[in-house]
């Protein structure tokens, strides 16, 4: 019988000094550069910091310095996919833009500098997911919510591996490193599979779910805790009381020796070797929810991204956007706060690049980049 631990807000004082990260050292935070996408129909920043962007029927690549690199022209039945801090983007080109006669004609594979690395004529899907370094893809035929679907996989050369049917399928995503896929159905929950696909283990119903790079450890959130595995192994569960609200978004660090988790109004950082929790901390004002969270391998620095909203009935609502970096002890080290020019609920997403040197902070509307440094 698999052994269920339990992490509780009683044991911070206990476990703290035991089992908290290793300090995080002095780190330095560089100037923060925003970009503005207020007119691009889709955008995407990669791990670089480089971005692309759909505007006025042309796709154009940036580098971090906002030179343009590459620009090509649209046919107005295209449409971008990919993750933000990922080192590829693909792109969907459609025979016609009737939603329920939607066909793939080609799919095309880019890096950051513009180039195409990869091509598929007519793959059979309508839509398509890619793994961040673009050595592994997801063909959907059908769509979300549908009653049959049919994901197609393919590896780096464009090669189908496997096709997975499923009933009402609710979305997905490759690990970091693209040899895992976890996507989720209305009936089976959160499911995980080779990038060959084939399912692995499933772990039932989840409302946010993350994993390492590897997809070797996996966290899933429903109600006030979170479940971590090993495999499809039960390693441990954190708690908090009701009265904190729900756990609405959970990140895994890289290296899965890490797991934070956040509610509307509370953030707590747990280690899984040993199980311990490392820090906990409420929001001072609650007029700043909580949405999103990112962290770096020792839990060195955790990114959280907060939403300025007082109430539906006040004229300052989704005004304000925040993130805060804060530091193995549970510090705030550094913040960025901006001003979104659109609506921007759930925002800001946050990401860490792949080698810690960059935090990218992405409202509605604009990337911000935060340089990091040792001193």
């Amino acid at each position: 019988m698999r052994q269920l631990i339990r992490w509780t807000p009683i044991a911070v004082c206990a476990a703290f000094v035991l089992c908290a990260a290793a300090p995080a050292g002095a780190v330095e935070f560089g100037s923060a550069r925003e970009v503005s996408f207020a007119a691009a129909s889709q955008w995407m920043v990669f791990e670089t910091g480089d971005w692309v962007k759909v505007e006025k029927g042309r796709v154009r690549f940036h580098a971090a310095d906002g030179a343009q690199r590459h620009v090509f022209n649209l046919r107005g039945k295209e449409h971008m996919v990919g993750t933000p801090g990922a080192a590829v983007v693909g792109i969907l080109v459609y025979a016609d833009q009737q939603p329920m006669t939607l066909q793939v004609v080609r799919f095309d594979l880019y890096d950051s500098q513009g180039q195409r690395v990869l091509q598929i004529n007519k793959p059979g899907f309508s839509s398509a997911i890619v793994s961040p370094r673009g050595n592994a893809i997801c063909g959907i035929d059908g769509a979300e919510g549908l009653p049959q679907t049919t994901l197609r996989l393919y590896d780096s050369r464009g090669r189908s591996t496997n096709v997975i049917p499923v009933e009402y399928f609710e979305g997905g995503r490759f690990s970091r490193d693209g040899s895992r896929f976890l996507f989720e159905t209305a009936a089976g929950g959160l499911q995980v599979a080779s990038a060959e696909g084939d399912v692995l283990y499933a772990f039932g119903d989840a409302t946010a779910w993350d994993a390492s790079a590897d997809g070797g450890v996996v966290a899933v959130t429903a109600g006030t805790a979170v479940r971590i595995y090993r495999g499809d192994e039960l390693i441990g569960t954190h708690r908090w009381p009701a009265d904190r609200g729900t756990i609405r978004a959970i990140a895994v660090s890289p290296d899965g020796h890490h797991v934070a988790a956040l509610s509307l109004t509370h953030a707590a950082v747990v280690s899984v070797d040993p199980p311990a929790l490392v820090w906990d901390r409420g929001e001072d004002d609650p007029a700043w929810k909580l949405h999103t969270v990112d962290l770096l391998d020792g839990a060195r620095l955790v990114a959280i991204g907060a939403d300025h909203d007082p109430g539906p009935e006040s004229a300052a609502r989704h005004s304000r956007s925040r993130c805060q970096i804060i530091d193995a002890d549970g510090v705030v080290q550094h913040t960025v706060e901006r001003k979104p020019a659109n609506w921007g609920a759930m925002f800001p997403q946050v990401r860490f690049a792949a080698d810690g040197r960059r935090l990218i902070v992405i409202d509605r509307d604009a990337m911000t980049a935060v340089p990091i440094s040792d001193q």
